[in-house]
């Protein structure tokens, strides 16, 4: 009788301690040793991508040139109009558009920001703890199909948003949030077909839901510390 309530007082303990949480930081820690080694992470200095996206309007593509300083170069070019959209970030607090056919700039607005800063898909996922802030309120659901671990956060424009971790793979699934350009929209972006990149595990699709209308990225080109990364050599004016 002693051996039988011993044993189920450590079956017991045992399915509580297996229940209890992961603590944030050890989520963050093991998507990132789910994806590479601390060395090839640490090796990071550039990303260059350029993808065929498809939207609700048609085919476009999308070329995002990041470096770990928040440097950003943006560019999207569309096969339902003619305008390029063209941008520069130097840092959080300067942005600005390269008009089309001149070396003229526009300033933009942190919406702006938020909307470029948010397509660099790969760079957020190498980097949680430098993206977003205020980390917390972990709970276990379900996300794209998948049991996944959500946490809470701040982005780094100030705006509220809820980061994804798959349970099994520990890589994180995904991100939604509220569209800045209108409150009334949720976007969902979820990660799949992940490839390695120089020993790098990284996505080759983005699907984004913003309420019903869905964008879709497909990667070409994912480059990391290209030789022929250059930092546009261009200041607002």
């Amino acid at each position: 009788m002693k051996i039988d309530l011993l044993f189920c007082l450590i079956l017991i303990i045992g399915c509580q301690s297996s229940d209890k949480p992961p603590s944030l930081d050890s989520i963050f820690d093991q998507s990132l040793q789910a994806i590479a080694t601390t060395e090839a992470l640490q090796a990071v200095e550039s990303i260059s991508t350029l993808a065929d996206c498809l939207s609700p309007n048609g085919a476009y593509a999308t070329e995002v040139q990041s470096y770990k300083d928040d440097y950003c170069y943006f560019k999207q070019t569309f096969s339902y109009r003619p305008e390029v959209f063209e941008a520069v970030i130097l840092d959080t607090n300067t942005i600005f558009q390269i008009m089309p056919d001149s070396n003229k700039t526009e300033p933009l607005d942190k919406n702006v920001i938020a909307f470029i800063k948010g397509h660099e898909f790969h760079e957020l996922i190498l980097d949680i703890k430098k993206r977003y802030s205020s980390l917390g309120n972990l709970q276990k659901t379900t996300f794209n199909d998948k049991p996944c671990y959500k946490v809470e956060a701040i982005d780094f424009i100030g705006d509220p948003c809820e980061l994804y971790f798959d349970e099994s793979s520990k890589r994180m699934e995904g991100i939604s949030f509220q569209n800045p350009g209108n409150i009334e929209e949720i976007i969902t972006i979820t990660f799949s077909d992940w490839q390695k990149i120089n020993n790098i595990l990284l996505p080759d699709k983005v699907h984004i839901d913003q309420s019903g209308k869905i964008f879709t990225f497909d990667y070409k080109e994912v480059l990391i510390n290209s030789p022929t990364f250059q930092k546009k050599d261009i200041q607002p004016n």
